[in-house]
């Protein structure tokens, strides 16, 4: 109430003219139902698997939706729990790492995108690969 927020039943969530759609508990909520019916222009959400199948990424970028890739959009949560687990927690470490992941990585991302024509979520796959394979 003090925003003016309204409360929308989740059956109702794609009608709804908004900038971003931002899934974060439900996953596979891009998928051929939904997929035609989506009016944000970014989807940007931490829920996990957010595309029902990895063609839904290729779609969305037909339709001028920027997706920015789930494990891009959540990767706080695993950084600051890795923060925890190696040494003496510094929340500002954490925070800094955080940023240069999903702040600095996303942005290569779409760059990537952008310049190949090529969806995010691919683009996302393949920058996880080089770095695991280095």
């Amino acid at each position: 109430a003090e925003f003016g927020a309204e409360i929308f039943p989740l059956r109702r969530m794609l009608d709804i003219d908004v900038d971003v759609y931002a899934p974060c508990a439900r996953g596979a909520v891009v998928n051929e139902e939904t997929l035609p019916k989506i009016k944000a222009r970014i989807i940007c959400g931490s829920a996990n698997n957010v595309l029902a199948r990895t063609e839904h990424g290729e779609l969305l970028r037909q339709r001028s939706i920027l997706y920015v890739p789930d494990y891009a959009a959540n990767c706080g949560g695993v950084i600051d729990a890795y923060h925890q687990q190696v040494s003496a927690y510094d929340g500002r470490k954490s925070r800094d790492h955080t940023r240069a992941i999903a702040y600095d990585k996303t942005v290569e991302i779409l760059k990537r995108s952008d310049a190949r024509g090529v969806a995010t979520n691919l683009i996302a796959d393949q920058m996880a690969e080089e770095h695991f394979s280095s």
